[in-house]
């Protein structure tokens, strides 16, 4: 992956889903505004559930909605 195309990709959108998960594997999404530095995210603040989700569990997934809705059609 060209982390440089990225970088620059990920400029052109506004905010991202962070998803994560309970103990009990209920999807949990929270709207995020996550900055690239180049070789890692920082999502910034996250609530308490979102917390003890990444705590526990150790992983989430990051979800780009298109820029344009009428763009996935």
């Amino acid at each position: 992956m060209d982390l440089d195309r990225l970088a620059d990709a990920l400029g052109s959108y506004g905010f991202a889903y962070l998803i994560t998960v309970t103990d009990d594997y209920r999807v949990r999404a929270v709207e995020i505004e996550p900055a690239f530095n180049g070789r890692a995210f920082d999502i910034g603040p996250v609530g308490g559930h979102t917390r003890a989700n990444l705590a526990r569990h150790g992983t989430a997934t990051l979800v780009w909605p298109p820029r344009d809705p009428a763009s996935t059609r």
